[in-house]
């Protein structure tokens, strides 16, 4: 028959060691030992900043990517309604943008007729290169601001008149600044 025996007892001499690791090592049960080294959490930690940085910007970029096309949707929502609202309506509109333009390179009306302010734009170097003139445009302006556009509403071949007139103006402005002008004048406009 098998003989047992029974187990031994310990004395305060032999009992086992049951000390807490290091505070600077970890316990891996993979490792041989049982312990691993901290170098890929030190790293991680080095490495924090930066990738917390790096995630901002991407988000910073986002958001002005966004904020751009809004901006781009906003100006083609203002310049096709140019020629998707009625005509009277249109010039009116084209007008005040118009003078919004001009008022960003210092041109505003003053105590002064229509076809003063017209002229006094006509002369200006603003618009040199552009091939329009205000003065051309102006009764239409005029017509629609004080005129009675019930009786006489602004015209197909009037509005179109407008929109080239208005268009150029825009490219001319825009063509002149630069690009982070160009930016702002764009946020000042459509938003």
């Amino acid at each position: 028959p098998p003989v047992t025996t029974a187990p031994e007892e310990t004395t305060d001499d032999e009992t086992e060691d049951t000390t807490a690791p290091a505070p600077d090592e970890e316990t891996d049960s993979g490792s041989p030992g049982g312990r691993r080294e901290s170098g890929l959490s030190d790293t991680l930690l080095a490495l924090l900043p930066f990738i917390v940085i790096g995630l901002v910007v991407i988000a910073f970029a986002i958001v002005l990517v966004m904020f751009v096309r809004g901006l781009d949707k906003a100006e083609k929502k203002v310049l096709r309604s140019f020629t998707r609202l009625a005509p009277t309506e249109a010039t009116a509109v084209m007008y005040r943008f118009v003078l919004t333009l001009l008022a960003k390179k210092g041109l505003v009306p003053g105590n002064e007729q229509f076809f003063d302010f017209a002229e006094r734009v006509d002369s200006s170097t603003l618009l040199k290169g552009a091939n329009v003139f205000m003065t051309d445009v102006m009764p239409i302006f005029e017509k629609c601001e004080f005129g009675n556009v019930k009786v006489s509403p602004v015209t197909e071949d009037e509005r179109a008149e407008v929109v080239r007139f208005t268009n150029a103006v825009y490219a001319k402005i825009m063509g002149d600044c630069s690009a982070p002008q160009r930016f702002f004048t764009k946020i000042s406009l459509f938003l």
